[in-house]
C-alpha cells in the first residue's frame, strides 16, 4: 500500500508581478553518504526480451492500445513498430542537431485511436527546442502544429521529456541549456517543467495563467511520471552526482543553480526555505536518471507494483524506488548498458530503451535496442 504524501505550503499570487512566492514544502529527510541508500533488486518472475535492435540512439517511445510502438531516434527520426515488426522508412524526419539535442520526447494523444495525434519534443534547425503536434495518416506524420517554441537549446541540458498527465494536460521537462541562471529566470523556458493543453494554449489553472511554467529551478529534467494519486514526479540530473527524484508542486522552486540535492547539504548563500527538497537524492553517487515510470499495473510481480522506476544512463541500471518504504533498488546493473527510457504500456508491461550508441557508451552487438519486461 502506498503512503500518501501530505503536503503543506503557502502560495501567494503577487498582483502585477506575474508570478508566485512559494514557501518551502516539507520533504522526507535525505541521507547523503555514498551508497548508503542502494540495495540489490530482485528481477525474478519476469522475462526480458528484445523487441527491436540495431537502432540509432532511440530516445523515447509510446505504445498504442493495439500494441504498436512509436519511437524517436535522436539523430532526427520517428519510426514505428507494427504487429511486432519494425517498419522500414521513418514516418518523420527532422533536423539533425548537435551533441545531445535532437529528436527526443514523444507522446501519443490520450485519444490517439480517434485523432491520431503524436506529440514530439525536438531541436529545430536554429538549435532551439520546441514541442509540436503531428497527425499520423497511416504512413507518415503530417500537419505539424507548433505548440511551444523557443525553448533554449544547447549541446547539453536540453531536457526533452514530454508526457500527458491524468488531467489531460501535456507536460514538458526542459534543461538549463548550459546557462544555470536561466532556471531561475521566469522569462526563460529553460530549466522548467512546462504545462500546456493539447492544442498548445496555456491552461487557466497554471500557477501563472499567462505562462507555461509549472515549476522552475531545474537543471535537466528527463523523467516525468504520475502515481495512482495523480501526483507528478520528475527525475533530474545533478551536476556532481546529487541526482534527484522530485515531487512536483505547481509554482514550486526546486533550487537550481543555488541548490542541488538536499538543500541543507548544498553550499549556498541563498535562503534554503525558498526551495523544495527532493524526496530522494543520490547523494555522492551518480544515477544519471532519465525516463521514469510509476508502475501502476498488476501484471508484474508484487515487488514492482506501486514503485517508481527510472532509467540510469551513466549508472547503466534500471532503478526501482518504493516511496512507501524509501527503499531504492538497483536492477540490471551493467546488463544492457546505458538506459534512456522506461515506459509502462497499456498491456501493463514495461519497455526499455538502451542508449549505448549515444557517444558516451560502448555499443555492443545489435545495439541500440527496445526491450520489453513481461511476466514470466
Amino acid at each position: 500500500m502506498r503512503r500518501k504524501l501530505i503536503i503543506s505550503g503557502v502560495i501567494i499570487f503577487v498582483a502585477g508581478a506575474g508570478w508566485l512566492v512559494y514557501t518551502r514544502l516539507p520533504a522526507a529527510p535525505i541521507a547523503e553518504p555514498p551508497g548508503s541508500q542502494v540495495n540489490s533488486g530482485e528481477v525474478s518472475g519476469v522475462t526480458i526480451e528484445t523487441v527491436a535492435s540495431n537502432l540509432n540512439v532511440p530516445w523515447d517511445l509510446d505504445v498504442t492500445q493495439d500494441g504498436d510502438i512509436f519511437f524517436t531516434q535522436r539523430p532526427g527520426m520517428v519510426k514505428r513498430i507494427q504487429g511486432g515488426e519494425l517498419q522500414g522508412p521513418a514516418i518523420l524526419e527532422l533536423p539533425r542537431a548537435e551533441s545531445e539535442g535532437g529528436t527526443m520526447g514523444l507522446a501519443l494523444d490520450p485519444d490517439f485511436a480517434s485523432n491520431q495525434y503524436v506529440y514530439i519534443y525536438y531541436t529545430n534547425a536554429e538549435q532551439t527546442n520546441r514541442v509540436s503536434r503531428f497527425r499520423f495518416n497511416g504512413d507518415e506524420l503530417v500537419e505539424e502544429k507548433i505548440l511551444v517554441d523557443n525553448i533554449p537549446g544547447a549541446a547539453f541540458h536540453n531536457g526533452g521529456r514530454i508526457e500527458f498527465g491524468p488531467n489531460g494536460m501535456l507536460y514538458a521537462g526542459t534543461g538549463d541549456a548550459r546557462t544555470p541562471a536561466s532556471a531561475q529566470d521566469m522569462e526563460s523556458r529553460a530549466g522548467k517543467i512546462l504545462r500546456m493543453t493539447p492544442d498548445g494554449s496555456i491552461p487557466v489553472d497554471n500557477p501563472d495563467p499567462n505562462s507555461y511554467v509549472y515549476s522552475y529551478g531545474h537543471r535537466n529534467v528527463q523523467g516525468l511520471t504520475w502515481d495512482d494519486d495523480g501526483q507528478l514526479h520528475a527525475t533530474e540530473h545533478g551536476s556532481k552526482a546529487r541526482d534527484e527524484i522530485n515531487l512536483i508542486q505547481p509554482g514550486a522552486n526546486y533550487g537550481w543553480p543555488e541548490v542541488e540535492g538536499n538543500a541543507d547539504n548544498s553550499p549556498s548563500r541563498a535562503p534554503v526555505e525558498n526551495y523544495q527538497d527532493p524526496i530522494k537524492s543520490s547523494g555522492n553517487i551518480t544515477w544519471a536518471p532519465s525516463g521514469a515510470a510509476f508502475y501502476t499495473g498488476e501484471a508484474l510481480p508484487a515487488r514492482w507494483q506501486d514503485t517508481l522506476l527510472f532509467a540510469g544512463l551513466r549508472s547503466q541500471s534500471l532503478w526501482r524506488y518504493n516511496p512507501a518504504s524509501g527503499r531504492l533498488e538497483r536492477l540490471l546493473q551493467d546488463t544492457y548498458g546505458r538506459l534512456r527510457t522506461v515506459h509502462q504500456g497499456p498491456d501493463e508491461e514495461l519497455y526499455l530503451l538502451t542508449n549505448n550508441g549515444d557517444g558516451r557508451g560502448n555499443p555492443g552487438e545489435n545495439d541500440d535496442r527496445i526491450l520489453r519486461i513481461s511476466p514470466q
